[in-house]
């Protein structure tokens, strides 16, 4: 996201408070847009539902419920394509070949669109929910699939206010169009709210409205990645001969993402309440680790403006040093810059975001009281607090051994945290439920110390190795 985060910090050099303010607004909307405006539109469907008129809580809890399904599985499906689209964008970026991106967009959209509509139709062949609702979950599965898609090409896009005004424009579709479809129409059934009846039909109704916005949003992202990337390419052999090379981006991808939702859905396996079907939900778990990951905001946004920035400025000195023929001193002159930018941002960001997080820890009671969660469920949001101040920290770190092309380190840390996040959530559910989440926060930890481990490791060789990895030539 360097692309976007060198023009948001131009917004910081007026030495205004607008600016300020403009600048980590428009860094928070993009980073982190999908994940705020999807979460900031279940609570207004909530809230604009409330009225006996609307939908019962049921049926609001099983179209909630069918969204998160749809979020988790549109990711980790993306997540294949994720990490290597975005180091093809870079490259190409770096030898000025633009026009190589929307040939690239063409290439990733019909695979992942291709694996979309068979993962999401066997899913929902069988997943228990009517054919139109169904069909509504198919159409939003891909819909979505193409919006994290847009956002991996438009990472580089110049225009970052169209990106926010096309989430804005497509988020208060599906908000609006999800309220509508929750009208209820049915005597029976109105009357029988309290009775927390399933209506299968409101279901369809609000997910067709919901993901209209959502079609409209990957449409005005597809238009935007044209309109950015101009190209009068059909096809580029380049983009299939990428794929080829870089087997291990697809891992770091699959095994990040699906590390992220693995304790969700080992608690709905495990732990669930059933809604319909295979459709699940854990309450003892799940407002508690959405509202943590709200809480992480800062952090994102920190890293898109000022901490990728500093760092991109000192890693293209260093490597800049080297191509240019610098002497041993001034190659280890730029190193040194380029280790203390990274402590330093380290600093910052653990200083900002801690900030953020100990409040957090401290205000869980109020929060949960204003949300109306059970009491109960205050000491799992401290820890998934912490948690998500982990998850966080780790996802920075893999993309500073990305940078550094350290991939099979990448897709091991990957793993790790994959494979400890299912153990352990696992075994979570042997203790008390003021217990849970500490399996999700144990395997962020332990990735982060294995990653910071082989980070360091490899930084203190970087020269060495930097040179070592050239060809030979006779």
């Amino acid at each position: 996201m360097a692309g976007i985060g060198f023009r948001l910090e131009r917004l910081l050099r007026g030495d205004s408070y607008r600016g300020l303010i403009q600048a980590y607004l428009y860094s928070a909307l993009v980073s982190t847009g999908p994940w705020l405006l999807s979460i900031l539109s279940l609570v207004l469907v909530g809230v604009l539902t409330s009225h006996s008129l609307f939908a019962g809580q049921q049926t609001l809890r099983l179209f909630r419920c069918v969204l998160v399904y749809s979020y988790a599985g549109t990711l980790v499906l993306s997540a294949l394509v994720q990490m290597g689209t975005t180091r093809f964008i870079a490259d190409r970026l770096y030898v000025n070949d633009k026009k190589a991106l929307a040939p690239c967009f063409q290439f990733v959209v019909v695979i992942v669109l291709v694996l979309g509509a068979v993962a999401a139709g066997l899913f929902h062949a069988f997943a228990g929910l009517s054919f139109s609702a169904g069909l509504a979950g198919v159409v939003l599965f891909q819909s979505l699939t193409l919006v994290w898609l847009g956002m991996i090409f438009l990472s580089a896009a110049k225009d970052y206010m169209a990106i926010v005004r096309a989430f804005l424009l497509g988020y208060t579709v599906s908000l609006f169009g999800a309220v509508i479809g929750a009208w209820q129409t049915m005597p029976s059934v109105k009357d029988a709210r309290l009775g927390n009846v399933l209506d299968m039909g409101n279901v369809a109704a609000m997910l067709w409205g919901f993901a209209i916005g959502q079609v409209l949003l990957a449409v005005l992202l597809a238009v935007r990645i044209r309109v950015e990337f101009p190209s009068n390419r059909a096809s580029d052999g380049v983009v299939r001969h990428h794929w080829r090379a870089m087997p291990y981006l697809v891992l770091v991808g699959l095994f990040f993402n699906a590390g992220i939702w693995v304790d969700k859905i080992v608690f709905w396996v495990g732990r669930g309440e059933p809604l319909a079907g295979w459709f699940r939900t854990a309450p003892e778990y799940d407002p508690a680790i959405f509202v943590a990951y709200l809480s992480i905001v800062p952090a994102m946004a920190l890293f898109m403006i000022r901490i990728e920035t500093a760092f991109y400025k000192h890693y293209t000195a260093f490597y800049t040093a080297i191509t240019r023929g610098g002497d041993l001193a001034a190659i280890r002159r730029e190193k040194v810059a380029l280790v203390n930018a990274l402590r330093l941002s380290a600093m910052r960001l653990l200083k900002l975001q801690g900030t953020f997080t100990i409040a957090a820890l401290l205000l869980a009671n109020p929060i949960a009281r204003a949300l109306g969660f059970d009491l109960q469920l205050v000491p799992t949001m401290r820890v998934c607090f912490l948690a998500a101040f982990s998850q966080v920290m780790l996802l920075i770190l893999l993309i500073f051994l990305l940078y550094f092309d350290w991939q099979r380190e990448a897709a091991v840390v990957s793993a790790v945290f994959l494979v400890l996040n299912a153990l352990l959530t696992l075994l979570s559910f042997g203790l008390p439920s003021s217990y849970y989440g500490f399996g999700y926060l144990a395997a962020c930890l332990v990735a982060l110390v294995v990653g910071l481990t082989v980070f360091q490791r490899r930084v203190d060789g970087l020269e060495f190795e930097t040179f070592t990895k050239q060809p030979m030539r006779a």
